[in-house]
């Protein structure tokens, strides 16, 4: 029993560490996060909609796709909010671990462009993620926790 209550507060830190972070794929390997276990953990949105009971995981995948775009939305309004950012693209591939209530755990990702923009740019996207992980409520909820990933490309308007 105590061997089990040990695991649940090891475990308990370590998501308190780490989780509603956003880091670039290097950064979290460089912690010991790599996808491979997350994946062990979340489940697939976009390739399994039930599960191995049959129970769905969320019940309008087109809902939840527009949701899935929206985020990109309100991403892009914290990528733009710094004067110096307001000219610049990123193009992200991006792959964010949801729990079921629809709070970012861990958002992974890799700038694609990256030999197109500065350090100080670079670091201003990571920073501005941060910030954008540690409030963003995703507009469903799912029977399980969930990962969801793709490109996008942030531009100011």
């Amino acid at each position: 029993m105590k061997k089990l209550v040990l695991i649940f507060v090891v475990s308990f830190l370590v998501c308190s560490l780490y989780g509603q972070k956003a880091m670039s794929f290097e950064e979290a390997a460089k912690q010991g996060i790599t996808t491979k276990s997350l994946d062990s953990i979340y489940i697939s949105a976009i390739n399994v909609i039930n599960d191995e009971s049959g129970n769905y995981i969320y019940e309008n995948e087109e809902e939840v796709m527009e949701a899935w775009y929206k985020m990109f939305e309100d991403i892009s309004i914290f990528l733009w909010k710094t004067e110096e950012m307001k000219e610049v693209e990123i193009r992200i591939f991006q792959r964010v671990y949801f729990n079921k209530d629809g709070k970012i755990d861990y958002y992974l990702y890799k700038i694609q462009n990256h030999n197109e923009i500065t350090e100080e740019q670079a670091l201003q996207v990571a920073n501005s993620l941060n910030e954008f992980v540690k409030e963003y409520q995703f507009s469903f909820s799912a029977i399980k926790d969930f990962v969801q990933c793709g490109v996008a490309k942030f531009a100011a308007k």
